[in-house]
């Protein structure tokens, strides 16, 4: 019989867009090889690229946010990853990972990625994809933080965060205006131009790229 704590982690790779398509029976087996799950408290530190460690992580439940100094860089919420691309980097990126509420997180050995890379082509594809998506969405960051106007920060960012074409993002505001390090009489100006020129729609916490 599978122990419980190996069936949250099953779920939890199963939940994630580089473990779904990989059958129950083999997720079972590289969980109970590879994987270890544990539960960090609101604010507690997840994971650090400083740390030395080499592991892949998968958020089970709760969120967490990725930052890089002072510079909040994004959210991570259930079956989101991280870790992957510095998962073979030889130098750290300086990026940290805290839990906004109490989190469950699965971390996956880099041995046992080492294994599925090597032994299922759509693994890798899926992995490569997945890194190809990360750059992209970096790209769009990066031109959020030194757009010139309001506006353009928040349209960049907000393509940045998008999952597909006329994506809804759940984002309080007061969050918005300190990862984009704008007021918030900036934020609601931009917003509002933004709603005028049919780019965005809002409503109340819910942003609709349109």
């Amino acid at each position: 019989m599978v122990k419980s704590g190996i069936k949250s982690i099953v779920e939890t790779l199963k939940g994630s867009f580089l473990f779904s398509h990989v059958k129950e029976e083999e997720l079972t087996q590289f969980a109970i090889k590879y994987c270890t799950q544990k539960s960090i408290k609101k604010g507690g530190l997840i994971y650090s690229a400083n740390g030395g460690e080499k592991h892949l992580g998968i958020i089970g439940t709760g969120t967490a946010r990725i930052s890089n100094g002072n510079v909040i860089l994004g959210k991570l919420k259930a079956f989101d990853i991280f870790g992957a691309d510095t998962l073979y980097s030889k130098t750290a990126c300086g990026e940290t990972i805290t839990a906004v509420t109490e989190c469950k997180v699965v971390f996956a050995e880099k041995e046992g990625i080492d294994y599925l890379l090597s032994k299922s082509a759509s693994f890798a594809k899926r992995y490569i994809s997945y890194l190809s998506q990360n750059i992209c969405s970096l790209n769009r960051k990066i031109s959020a933080y030194t757009s010139s106007t309001a506006e353009e920060k928040l349209y960049s960012y907000l393509l940045s965060e998008a999952k597909g074409a006329f994506a809804s993002l759940n984002v309080k505001i007061t969050e918005l205006s300190e990862q984009l390090n704008l007021s918030r009489s900036s934020l609601y100006r931009a917003i509002d131009i933004l709603e005028k020129k049919n780019k965005i729609k809002r409503e109340g916490n819910i942003i609709t790229l349109l």
